[in-house]
């Protein structure tokens, strides 16, 4: 309990803190993605009541439940060495422990208040986008209410703790480089909370701190291509800021350079051993990443029950919503990105990260991969088409429209074809 009322405090404070003209929209944002999660859960949960001897759905969700059990019973905060995703598991076992009793439901209500806080911090960086809050209601609603979104969270899975602090991130980077204090000790201060952070994040996910420099070095693209920042301040301060992050991470690169290396060669030996592109033809080169955003489909989602591994009707019903929705929203992902390098670098600090996202999991598993890796991507691409859905409902022109449904045609027939060729092989 005392983790969920920690949460409502943050989401209390980030929403104190946004343009008062924005504070409504965010707050019924919030209410609308926090009721609909809520009620998915509930949902979820009486299914498992009747089919589950715990309360999770099974594969990593029993794996992390039993974990942070085993962590209970033993008086401990901090899972033992060998334990998958020990921040997670440490994460859950401080949900458990200050909650009324051991119910996995706990920690399942945490990662819906992760949810809710990742949207109230999507709300300020929409707004730093310059976006409307209009615009930023609608794209908050998009992802918060997409039903792989809703899964992801709902799962006991460590993914929606990843996105909380990927998003978390990103938003206090930007705000602590542009604060009021010199420019010199901002960039100090970005370093090191990235280099904190992403010891964090290598507890989530074992390549975390390399996730959290990539968010450093896109956030630092961003910021030197607006024109506007740089004008307001001296030149020569914010050029020496970058430079003392940039050769931050070259020296702990330099520093750590046998460790990074071992890293790739194990990435290499998991890809092969997840049937990722090593050694793949072309063919499979060039279909990961279309595979990555076109799967798994509503149609594959009807029959989840011979489809995916592990799997609940509540959870077959919410990824057929979630991809759905996605496949109606993705030619707006689409025509963002074709706006070319120019929107690529002024977004570089969601869109860069983004990309490295598709890639790293495209190769490691030729694109074919859970539903929880393309919940991340729902919510970081909402993001990064905002500013193009934006200027799209303002516009309206008839070309736009005509290439839009043109590029939905395109995707649900190649969705749909390859759906009904890979059910064939089942």
């Amino acid at each position: 309990m005392i983790v969920l009322v920690g949460e409502l405090v943050v989401l209390r404070l980030l929403l104190k803190i946004l343009p008062k003209e924005w504070y409504s929209a965010a707050l019924r944002a919030l209410v609308i993605v926090g009721l609909w999660s809520f009620a998915w859960l509930l949902l979820g949960q009486i299914e498992l009541h009747y089919i589950s001897p715990d309360g999770t759905y099974g594969s990593d969700a029993r794996y992390y439940y039993q974990a942070m059990l085993s962590c209970l019973k033993e008086g401990e905060w901090w899972p033992p060495p060998g334990t998958l995703s020990p921040g997670y598991v440490a994460f859950g076992v401080l949900v458990l422990k200050t909650s009324p009793n051991d119910s996995v439901v706990w920690v399942k209500l945490a990662n819906v208040g992760l949810l809710l806080i990742i949207a109230a911090l999507g709300f300020h960086i929409l707004n730093a986008m310059k976006v409307s809050k209009k615009t930023a209601y609608l794209t908050t609603l998009f992802w918060g209410t997409n039903g792989i979104v809703t899964w992801m969270a709902v799962r006991n899975l460590k993914d929606t703790l990843f996105l909380c602090l990927t998003v978390a991130l990103l938003f206090l980077i930007r705000n602590v480089f542009l604060g009021r204090h010199g420019l010199f000790l901002n960039a100090l201060s970005i370093v090191s909370l990235t280099f904190f952070t992403g010891r964090i994040l290598e507890y989530v996910r074992p390549w975390g701190f390399y996730w959290a420099v990539v968010l450093l070095g896109s956030m630092m693209i961003e910021l030197l291509n607006q024109q506007a920042v740089i004008r307001r301040r001296r030149r020569l301060p914010f050029v020496i800021a970058i430079i003392v992050v940039a050769m931050s991470v070259v020296a702990w690169f330099g520093l750590y350079y046998n460790k990074f290396v071992r890293d790739l060669v194990v990435a290499q030996i998991y890809a092969e051993q997840q049937g990722g592109l090593v050694g793949k033809n072309i063919s499979d080169v060039i279909l990961a990443v279309p595979r990555f955003l076109l799967g798994p489909g509503p149609i594959r989602a009807l029959f989840g029950w011979e489809v995916f591994w592990v799997t609940t009707t509540i959870g077959n019903i919410l990824i057929f919503l979630g991809s759905f929705a996605w496949w109606w929203y993705l030619p707006v992902f689409v025509l963002a990105l074709l706006k070319g390098p120019k929107y690529w670098l002024k977004y570089a600090g969601i869109i860069l990260p983004l990309l490295v996202f598709l890639g790293v999991y495209s190769f490691a598993y030729s694109g074919s991969l859970e539903t929880r890796f393309r919940a991340v991507t729902y919510v970081l691409a909402s993001f990064a088409a905002a500013p193009f859905l934006e200027s799209a409902l303002q516009d309206r022109k008839p070309l736009h429209m005509l290439v839009y449904f043109a590029l939905l045609l395109i995707i649900w027939l190649g969705g749909a074809s390859a759906s009904y060729l890979s059910l064939m092989k089942w």
